[in-house]
């Protein structure tokens, strides 16, 4: 496909302006989304490490709250007398006086101080449970349990649920977490050991409605003797506040904590529902994580989103977590999006300033060179059509020349054809007469035969009416042969009856009978004969009735052949006056073919020199585009060759006028022959 120079121009300056600005693109872009992407990562992993940090700090915050409350003059005094008191009234009073008959509703239960039922555990009660429950809203906990080491009742807590007044040893709580903390810290002796203090997971804890609890426990000493065990409930707000925080986690970034059984141990903050204990994430990070490694990656997380995944392990005092921070990945790489954006249209725009540069260009060439190439179109136009109107009447000329020595040739053969096919007309009219009188012959012959044929005919109607009276004749006689037969036989009888004097007669009726009988049996051989040969004249008469039919159709056709000849035979007649006349015409045409010949060979050598001149001037024209340089050079030798060029155009315009008129009168006195023939 050939390209034009707009097009080669435009192309040469959209490859040089954009080649280099896309390579530059492309580059810029790589190296820029990848410092995207990698501070997006190293943002994710600074978020974890830093809520890691926090979340260890603040378990290690809680040991030192367990151990230092427990190491308290006034708690180890208020559990020793917590549970003297507590062994006073016994169980069943101490949950009647604080959970039964406390005003407070479920939850609120906190705010009943003292029963005022004069016990000595109600006294004490109104004396630490405004320290307690100052300390529990002051550190945020959710609960917090005095239990006797010895008994593992339950003897104070400030927020008076269910498992209040209960045994951690014996009671209906004994076998959940905080039962088995109990056990693992009671079971320590060693004093002033911070190994004492145990911390243990997250789990459905009943006396809470089922809501997820975590227990740290350490033991309280007395001069080297263990009284008792601080146990401060977990909350799970202060988690949550710490992992839901959103500072450097956009809109969709958030971290979470994950269980070694992959349920959650934070509250997702895309969820109004809790989901500590009750979603499970079984994703690549948590697999990962869980099986002690720290890594970051593009992965798909548990709600079936592609997200920027930063995890690692979280150990933390006995506890196998994972800790996640996870961010969308549409948002962390929504400024990569941006610069590609950016970059395409930064690419179109200077597509745009680059493609209107080189139309700009293009348009002050044109203008620049739109003069001689309005010169030189014109004489490569008129050039062209001189070139090709000498090739159309060259090969015209040549055609017709051809044509015309082709015809005259044609012409002879046809004109020797015509005198033999004059002779074979003639020929033909002959036989044609001599076919004529014999079909009037073999017409007569067959009204002859048909006349036979009739008569004929009629004969054998005349056999067939005399065989049916012989027919009634031989019935009459077997009918008497019949009668004959019967008088034998009544003449047999009487000559019986007659005895000896009718012997003789009997041997003569005897005799009558045989011969009625054969007779009988002759008379029905002729009827038989007779019917047979009644039957073959019936066919004969029916075969002579067709050949009657038959003839008379030969007969028919016998005349419609004489007249057909008839009609050949005029018609050959006229077809050899026909052809007489198709003779000479055509020795006319023969002349007249041989004139248009030698005209045709005069208008080919004509427009070959037409064609000779118009070579001339294309190559004149070739060489002027050739041999000019710069634009006044151009001019110049313009303004020396136009008048040449346009005088030499002038001669072959006049010389192709001349040719192409003479050409067409030839044609139009051919043509006019043609038709007069």
């Amino acid at each position: 496909m050939k390209i034009n120079l707009s097009t080669k121009i435009i192309s040469l300056f959209l490859i040089g302006g954009l080649v280099p600005l896309i390579a530059v693109g492309l580059c810029s872009y790589y190296s820029t989304s990848k410092a995207l992407e990698k501070q997006a990562f190293n943002q994710l992993v600074s978020v974890r490490n830093i809520k890691q940090t926090f979340i260890e700090e603040w378990f290690s915050k809680r040991k030192s709250d367990a151990i230092t409350l427990a190491k308290n003059e006034m708690v180890i005094n208020a559990v020793k007398e917590f549970k003297n008191a507590f062994d006073q009234i016994g169980t069943e009073k101490a949950r009647e006086l604080y959970i039964t008959k406390n005003p407070f509703p479920a939850g609120k239960k906190l705010g009943y101080f003292d029963a005022r039922d004069g016990s000595n555990y109600s006294k004490l009660h109104a004396r630490f449970h405004p320290i307690f429950k100052q300390y529990l809203e002051e550190y945020g906990y959710y609960d917090i349990f005095l239990i006797d080491a010895e008994t593992g009742n339950i003897v104070y807590t400030v927020f008076k649920e269910l498992d209040f007044g209960t045994s951690l040893v014996s009671g209906p709580y004994n076998t959940s977490n905080i039962g088995r903390l109990y056990k693992e810290v009671n079971a320590v002796n060693a004093v002033n050991d911070q190994s004492n203090v145990k911390l243990v997971d997250f789990e459905p804890y009943a006396p809470s409605n089922g809501d997820p609890a975590s227990f740290i426990a350490s033991p309280i000493y007395d001069g080297g003797q263990k009284v008792g065990i601080l146990i401060f409930q977990m909350p799970i707000n202060k988690i949550d506040a710490v992992m839901q925080e959103r500072s450097g986690m956009g809109e969709t970034g958030e971290t979470y904590l994950v269980g070694s059984d992959k349920l959650m141990r934070s509250n997702s903050r895309f969820s109004e529902k809790p989901t500590v204990l009750v979603s499970k994430v079984d994703t690549e990070a948590v697999n990962e994580a869980m099986g002690g490694k720290t890594d970051c990656k593009v992965i798909t997380d548990y709600r079936g989103i592609p997200v920027l995944s930063a995890y690692a392990p979280f150990h933390v005092h006995g506890m196998n977590w994972g800790i996640i921070a996870e961010v969308d990945k549409a948002e962390a790489f929504k400024a990569v999006d941006d610069l590609r954006k950016r970059m395409v249209i930064i690419g179109i725009v200077s597509t745009c300033f680059v493609a209107g540069l080189g139309i700009l260009v293009i348009k002050i060439t044109s203008k620049i060179s739109g003069l001689f190439r309005t010169i030189l179109d014109d004489l490569a136009e008129s050039s062209a059509q001189v070139a090709s109107a000498s090739e159309q009447i060259s090969s015209s000329s040549q055609s017709l020349a051809q044509g015309a020595s082709e015809q005259a040739a044609s012409i002879e053969e046809t004109s020797s054809s015509m005198e033999e096919m004059s002779s074979m007309t003639k020929q033909n009219a002959e036989n044609a007469h001599k076919a004529s009188e014999l079909a009037t012959s073999c017409f007569e012959s067959a009204q002859t035969g048909d006349g036979s044929i009739t008569k004929v005919n009629d004969s054998m109607q005349e056999i067939n009416k005399s065989s049916n009276n012989i027919v009634n004749i031989i019935k009459v006689i077997d009918g008497i042969a019949f009668q004959t037969n019967l008088l034998a036989l009544n003449a047999a009888v009487e000559a019986a009856r007659a005895g000896e004097h009718g012997k003789g007669f009997a041997v003569v009726a005897e005799e009558v009978r045989n011969l009625a009988q054969r007779c009988a049996s002759a008379a029905k051989d002729i009827t038989q004969l007779i019917e047979d040969s009644a039957k073959k004249v019936t066919a004969g008469a029916n075969l002579a009735k067709q050949s009657s039919e038959i003839l008379k159709e030969i007969v028919t056709k016998a005349k419609k052949v004489t007249d057909l000849v008839n009609e050949i035979t005029s018609a050959s007649n006229e077809q050899a006056d026909g052809i007489g006349q198709i003779t000479k015409a055509i020795t006319q045409m023969d002349q007249v073919t041989q004139q248009n010949a030698a005209n045709a060979e005069e208008t080919a050598s004509s427009s070959e020199e037409l064609s000779a001149q118009a070579e001339s001037l294309k190559a004149l024209v070739e060489r002027i585009v050739r041999e000019v340089g710069t634009e006044k050079e151009k001019k110049r030798r313009l303004d020396e060759e136009g008048s040449t060029i346009i005088n030499r155009r002038d001669v072959y315009s006049f010389n192709q006028k001349n040719l192409v008129n003479s050409g067409k009168y030839r044609l139009s006195c051919y043509k006019g022959k043609q038709v007069q023939r």
